[in-house]
């Protein structure tokens, strides 16, 4: 768990890709491309944020064709996590 889930959005190193409702929470889909390659999901849980991190690797010559390469696939694989583990979270984490 981090920070506020708007101090989390607000902060900058984010680039906001979707913004959606998931059972009843706001849920935000982004690129933090600028630090690490990775699609971050955040989601508001009181009294702060739950993320999720995927990272991809961008493709050089002999990647497995298997491994995530883009910000799409690394975005469609938070998103199963997402889809996962949001209806079973509780009110609150503390």
């Amino acid at each position: 768990m981090s920070a506020q889930y708007g101090d989390v959005l607000a902060h900058g190193k984010l680039v906001e890709r979707e913004h959606l409702a998931v059972a009843g929470r706001d849920v935000s889909v982004a690129n933090s491309a600028a630090a690490t390659p990775m699609c971050v999901v955040t989601i508001d849980v009181e009294p702060g944020a739950l993320q999720i991190n995927v990272p991809y690797l961008p493709q050089l010559a002999g990647t497995h064709p298997d491994e995530v390469t883009t910000i799409d696939q690394a975005c469609t694989e938070a998103r199963k996590i997402l889809d996962i583990i949001t209806p079973v979270l509780p009110d609150r984490l503390d």
